[in-house]
């Protein structure tokens, strides 16, 4: 691979927040370069939120094989989420395979589901969200009708599996879900692995289940909520998305 060239380049970099909001903003930098003609430059991930390994997690998702190495004098941005926002969608097809080509360069951890499937991933997002944050926090009851809802539309029922932080106890209604199995606490790369590789995902309102959805081969289907916004709009418009 040549050089990250003096111009007409670009790197994401200056970021220290989770891993699904570095990984999104690498996404999106890298893809507005190549919408404009420019090289773009790799930074590695340096400090992570959540006691993250941000070196292990750039490795995991094929980091160094978006590009060059960035020198100290590359431009730096720390996103392009807006930008691709306003832009017409074209040629997203080529950005979104390449990004997906990287993810699956490196070893990936072994699904848990044995069987031939379908397979049905769910995100709940908790740990860092409680109640009180509506925009991204979606009770187990509405998580629990949406599951219902996406599973009368399938003809071939799934084995359900929830992702997420905390105790069994914590889950209420999504406990009486059919065929639910419950993977709490997991290590990073095995929960986004498995949210990525799951026949049909339900996602959550995170930045984690967006750039799962964005590399993921399923069926999509978003979580209800009476809040928040989408940053990640351009990865939206390229993608399938249903409401439960």
């Amino acid at each position: 691979m040549v050089g990250c060239p003096a111009e007409g380049s670009v790197t994401m970099r200056g970021r220290e927040d989770g891993f699904g909001a570095q990984y999104a903003a690498m996404i999106s930098t890298y893809s507005w370069a190549i919408r404009h003609g420019l090289t773009y430059c790799v930074t590695p991930w340096r400090r992570m939120e959540h006691h993250a390994n941000a070196s292990a997690l750039f490795e995991f998702v094929g980091g160094h094989r978006f590009g060059p190495a960035a020198t100290d004098s590359t431009a730096a941005v720390t996103e392009k989420h807006a930008e691709l926002a306003r832009e017409p969608l074209r040629n997203g097809s080529a950005w979104h395979r390449a990004a997906r080509a990287h993810y699956y360069a490196t070893a990936k951890p072994r699904l848990a589901w044995r069987t031939a499937g379908p397979h049905l991933a769910v995100h709940i997002r908790r740990g860092d969200v409680t109640h009180r944050m509506p925009g991204r926090f979606v009770s187990n009851g509405l998580v629990a009708q949406c599951v219902m809802g996406v599973l009368s539309r399938m003809a071939r029922k799934p084995s359900v599996h929830v992702f997420s932080q905390g105790a069994a106890a914590d889950f209420g209604s999504v406990l009486k879900l059919p065929r639910v199995q419950l993977h709490l606490n997991e290590p990073l790369e095995v929960t986004f692995h498995h949210l990525v590789s799951a026949d049909v995902l339900i996602m959550a309102k995170s930045t984690l289940s967006d750039c799962a959805a964005f590399l993921s081969g399923g069926r999509l289907f978003e979580q209800p909520s009476t809040g928040g916004g989408g940053q990640l709009h351009y990865m939206h418009r390229s993608l399938e998305i249903h409401a439960c």
